[in-house]
């Protein structure tokens, strides 16, 4: 008796474990589609536009242990005239210079609160 109780406790606790499992992965799964979202609309600026954004999307996971969120990203694309790092990197990409963007990667801090 004691031995199927163990079970099913332990299976209810799997059983919680891939819930919470799937609902991650539900979570990064529409992340990353709002991310795609987000770099189609630079992409229609411009190529450099879309390959600044993505230069700075993996320099934040690089730096602060972890995606940016698609909120992030929408928010740095809109708050005044736009985040100076995300404004950066692209100008960057648009003028090609790869040392430029080397000194980026190396020199950004992740946003306030933005550490995983």
């Amino acid at each position: 008796m004691r031995a199927t109780r163990g079970l099913a406790a332990s299976g209810a606790v799997a059983t919680a474990f891939a819930v919470q499992a799937q609902g991650a992965l539900a979570t990064d799964f529409l992340n990353a589609q709002q991310i795609e979202s987000s770099l189609a609309v630079f992409a229609q600026i411009s190529p450099a536009a879309r390959e600044g954004a993505e230069a700075y999307l993996a320099t934040h996971q690089l730096h602060c242990g972890g995606p940016m969120s698609a909120a992030q990203l929408q928010v740095a694309a809109a708050q005044g005239q736009g985040d100076a790092w995300l404004l950066a990197f692209i100008r960057a990409a648009q003028q090609g210079d790869r040392d430029r963007t080397r000194q980026l990667v190396l020199s950004y801090r992740c946003p306030l609160g933005a550490t995983h």
